[in-house]
């Protein structure tokens, strides 16, 4: 057997202890869920999950925002209702203004 190496991780007290009892749960102590992680890393060569960043607030605040635009553009047009070129410019100036207040 190779020779052990010890190693100390600093994490928030919460997280711990959340990891702790799933450990638990699925019967490794937190050594063995870690060993089991690092061995898998190294024998694929990568973190062998993936790892993504969070979508932030402001992309979908932006895509709702943008979906909603679409979907009333839409019925308009069902309803018959259409702008004129100056109606439609003004309708933006006063989109954008409001977009940047």
């Amino acid at each position: 057997m190779a020779p052990i190496k010890s190693m100390s991780v600093n994490a928030d007290e919460s997280l711990i202890d959340s990891f702790d009892a799933l450990c638990k749960k699925v019967g490794l102590n937190r050594t063995s869920a870690i060993n089991v992680f690092m061995t898998q890393a190294v024998r694929e060569q990568r973190i062998p999950f993936e790892i993504t960043a969070a979508e932030s607030a402001s992309v979908r605040s932006y895509e709702q925002y943008a979906l909603s635009d679409i979907e009333e553009g839409i019925a308009h047009l069902k309803a018959g209702r259409t702008l004129g070129r100056t109606e439609a410019l003004a309708m933006l100036k006063k989109m954008r203004a409001g977009r940047n207040a």
